[in-house]
């Protein structure tokens, strides 16, 4: 909506309200203002006034002082704003212009944005109003299932959390080739259920050729991985030192669905699981990579000492190892870890999925993003220790955060240029088979009468710099799980 046509409803709609049940009133736009006029604007408002009573809506009577000039609203103007006002609130017509207004304005954008952004934009409003958060909320998700539009939770330069869009392929060619609200889902792959837990699972395998990549053996450091550190100079290299808690655990959620590769008849029994996943911004890999070199070194990233050390907070590893597992072309690989010969239930798995690519987007996942998401049976083993004190889960969350370097080691040795947006984030999803109570040590704490204890906990983080340490990050998780899942009294004053 332009200035003009804003200035044309906003004086209509002011009549309207104005307007005596009985007869016409004559106002002057110096009223319209509350006595406090826009000095300097007298030419547009000129223009306005004009073409309305052209239009038989409105009658004027221009005075020198412009803004004591004479409107009074006639009954084909009064007429005509009651019908854009039926319009305007239309539920049908409201959705369908807040869903096109949306894609237009994401059609400007270089790069994910805030949502909030949508507001100022001339598409925010339809005859006359403005959208609502309820309409706008409504429209991203719409978009989002139609697979026009990309959402993700992000964080602002304060470190507050925001929701980030950005329009995909197929929604710029919806808008450029004129096509209807209703889209085509014929060419949408889905590999992962949504939030209640149903699963679709698509594969569209692309067979590409061309001369053998060699990955670099190097064993990542301890500090700053070697991979990592031979992109210094060349591009930016993201931070994970510090970051900002998401409100919204919807990567969390994300994890806690996702189906393991291997599938049984005790894949879908309820167990005492711990999930951690990374999302992290990258470029496209590179199409002469073969898929097996992917697939080996993500094992040597599953069996390095960091992430073994991690995955041993929660079950008894030892003599169990990684191995290849149900990768899926070029779109996803699998990993389960249990002991040499055995067929059962894995103690742990591992699913990795390159960025989509742009014309192939799968659901649930994140143009430009890679997902890297490792699951334990935790208590799993006879010397493994299933309930931990709140101490102790603190150090566990920080186990699994300062991991994100190694995580991001193994994305640079193929040669895939870590962006800084969208900003890396991180979750994690536990899940039991009663209640959260089952895999914390209490002794000497007690829950808060009347409160019913979650069977799971979910939470989520973007990296920000200006945020959070990686300790304090864990500190916090920890202080989300004991008031908002275990629901403790006083758990901050007793011995951890």
């Amino acid at each position: 909506m332009n200035d003009a046509t804003r200035r044309e409803f906003a004086l209509l709609d002011w009549l309207v309200a104005r307007r005596p049940p009985d007869s016409s009133g004559v106002y002057s736009l110096a009223e319209m203002f509350g006595g406090n006029p826009p000095v300097g604007d007298e030419t547009l408002w000129m223009d306005t006034l004009q073409d309305l009573d052209q239009r038989g809506l409105i009658r004027t009577a221009i005075v020198l002082d412009f803004f004591a000039s004479g409107v009074r609203l006639t009954a084909g103007g009064h007429a005509e704003t009651l019908r854009r006002h039926e319009r305007r609130d239309d539920p049908l017509q409201r959705a369908i212009g807040c869903r096109r207004g949306l894609l237009l304005w994401a059609y400007g954008l270089d790069k994910a944005a805030p949502v909030t952004g949508f507001l100022s934009s001339p598409h925010a409003s339809r005859e006359g109003a403005v959208f609502s958060e309820r309409d706008i909320d409504a429209a991203v998700t719409y978009l989002v299932d139609e697979g026009l539009l990309y959402a993700s939770d992000g964080t602002d330069s304060d470190a507050v959390p925001v929701i980030l869009v950005r329009l995909t392929a197929r929604g710029k060619r919806h808008l450029e080739e004129h096509d209807s609200e209703r889209s085509d889902r014929g060419n949408v792959v889905y590999v992962m259920g949504d939030n209640n837990g149903s699963l679709n699972i698509g594969n569209r395998d692309v067979t590409q050729h061309g001369p053998t990549a060699q990955l670099r053996p190097e064993p990542a450091s301890a500090t700053v991985p070697r991979e990592l550190a031979k992109l210094g100079g060349t591009v930016p290299l993201p931070q994970f030192e510090r970051w900002a808690v998401l409100p919204q655990a919807r990567l969390a959620l994300f994890a806690r669905d996702w189906m393991s590769p291997f599938l049984s008849g005790a894949s879908n029994d309820p167990k005492t699981e711990f999930r951690f996943i990374w999302r992290l911004a990258c470029s496209e890999w590179p199409t002469s990579l073969r898929p097996k070199s992917i697939s080996d070194a993500l094992i040597d990233l599953l069996r390095g000492p960091e992430v073994m050390d991690a995955v041993a907070r929660h079950a008894e590893v030892a003599d169990l190892a990684w191995t290849r597992y149900a990768d899926q072309g070029r779109t996803s690989f699998g990993a389960l870890l249990r002991a040499d010969k055995d067929t059962g239930e894995p103690t742990a798995w591992a699913r990795f999925n390159p960025p989509p690519t742009d014309e192939h987007s799968l659901f649930g996942r994140e143009l430009g993003c890679a997902d890297l998401l490792i699951a334990i049976r935790h208590g799993h083993g006879k010397a493994a220790r299933k309930a931990m004190t709140l101490t102790e889960w603190e150090q566990t969350f920080k186990a699994w955060l300062q991991r994100t370097l190694e995580v991001a080691a193994f994305l640079a040795r193929f040669g895939a240029d870590l962006a800084a947006e969208p900003v890396a984030r991180v979750a994690v999803a536990v899940s039991t088979t009663t209640d959260m109570g089952e895999i914390v040590d209490l002794t000497s704490m007690s829950r808060i009468p009347g409160t019913t204890t979650l069977p799971w906990f979910l939470a989520s983080a973007a990296a920000n710099a200006s945020g959070i340490s990686v300790a304090d990050l864990s500190r916090a998780w920890m202080t989300t799980m004991c008031e908002d899942v275990l629901h403790l009294d006083d758990y901050d004053l007793t011995n951890r």
